[in-house]
């Protein structure tokens, strides 16, 4: 990929998220369709595979957007069924997925930067 088109690119990616991690917006920010998580996943892996050295800014982005999720799911009753008594698990949201997807190319393509993996860490639930 071109210089030029890892640039237009990276403003879309980056213009999602901060979309995304605004709290201000009308609706919930984690209610994307899910082509739309789709699409800014492929995305995030192009950027990483694209600009290794500049993984750390493009998955700042990704940041909020985790941090969201996870607030939105520490005020969720927690299911009090067994596991052994649920059939299978819970199929993943599209947000899910993308998160996964990040974690995923994250972890395959480059060892986990530790100071991604420390904020995470550090999120209150």
């Amino acid at each position: 990929m071109s210089a030029e088109g890892v640039g237009v690119l990276l403003r879309r990616f980056v213009a999602i998220c901060q979309r995304e991690a605004d709290i201000n917006a009308r609706s919930h920010p984690l209610n994307r369709p899910p082509g739309e998580w789709s699409h800014l996943s492929e995305d995030l892996t192009t950027l990483l595979q694209s600009c290794p050295p500049s993984r750390l800014a493009i998955l700042s982005f990704v940041h909020p957007i985790i941090v969201a999720y996870l607030q939105s799911i520490s005020q969720k009753p927690v299911d009090s069924s067994s596991p052994l008594k649920r059939k299978s698990l819970p199929s993943a949201a599209p947000v899910e997925s993308f998160i996964l997807n990040v974690l995923a190319a994250v972890s395959t393509n480059y060892l986990f930067d530790i100071s991604f993996t420390v904020s995470l860490q550090c999120i209150r639930l």
